[in-house]
Parts: structure tokens; sequence; C-alpha cells
């Protein structure tokens, strides 16, 4: 029962848009939405390197309602290139973590 509750809410507490990462002139927009108030933190990986590049919120909190952010296809050590990617968006709420997790397809 406990895994049902928690398998539902992972899909309730953060629902990321579709096509919600886009690319404008390098930049990608990545869009979502908390059902709650929740502490999010948002990473971007390399999937070849299977390590985390760039951190572009951490602990921030925020309010219930649609959000957006911008990754400059930057990485925490310079640019990055054209390849594949994944970010996570952690969200806090209540002193549980809930992840949700997308590929990014990064093209410079």
């Amino acid at each position: 029962m406990n895994k049902i509750k928690l398998f539902f809410a992972i899909i309730v507490t953060i629902l990321i848009f579709n096509n919600s990462a886009y690319c404008v002139q390098n930049k990608v927009k990545l869009h979502y939405c908390l059902n709650e108030n929740a502490t999010v933190s948002i990473y971007i990986y390399n999937v070849s390197l299977g390590q985390s590049i760039k951190t572009l919120i951490q602990n921030q909190p925020q309010a219930q309602g649609s959000h957006e952010v911008e990754w400059d296809g930057s990485s925490n050590n310079g640019d990055v290139g054209t390849g594949n990617y994944v970010y996570r968006i952690y969200a806090v709420i209540n002193g549980s973590t809930y992840l949700k997790e997308e590929q990014l397809h990064y093209i410079k």
C-alpha cells in the first residue's frame, strides 16, 4: 500500500510539461509544475559519463504552481557540446524527497 501511495505522489507532485525542454539560441528552458510548496533542486547529468555536470537550482524554496529554469549549455567547468543529457528535478515536501527525470538532447 505504501509503495502505491509513494508512486502516485511522485506523479502528482512534479509535472513536467510536454515539450518541456526546448532549445532557443543554445539555451534550454525547462518547464515544470509543483502541486505543493517544495524545496527544489535541479541538476543536469551527462548520460555517457553518468555524472552531474551542472547545478541549476539547489535547495530553493518554491511555491505551488508553474516554474521555468534556463540552462545555458554550460557545465560547472565550462561549455558542453552536442549530446544526450538528463535533467533531474528533486522536490522535498514535508520531509519526503520526490524525483522526476527526463532526457534532454542538446544541440549546439
